[in-house]
């Protein structure tokens, strides 16, 4: 092949590989599944659980140090 035959295949399947790709997007192949949409939610929530849980550490910590600091009456 001489390099005019290259550029012409190498255009016409970025043509075609452009066209495929619009198809699939206006198809909505980059949404997600509901089984994948549903791990995501999952995974949120336990990442809320999580942080919430070390919160509630850190604050029982001051709260332990604080009274510490107090003495009880005699």
């Amino acid at each position: 092949m001489d390099r005019e035959g290259v550029k012409a295949d190498v255009a016409a399947k970025s043509k075609t590989k452009a066209e495929d790709d619009a198809y699939w997007a206006a198809a909505g192949e980059g949404s997600k599944s509901k089984a994948q949409a549903k791990r995501d939610t999952a995974d949120a929530n336990a990442d809320a659980a999580a942080a919430s849980k070390a919160e509630a550490k850190r604050l029982a910590k001051v709260e332990e140090e604080e009274m510490a600091s107090v003495r009880a009456p005699l």
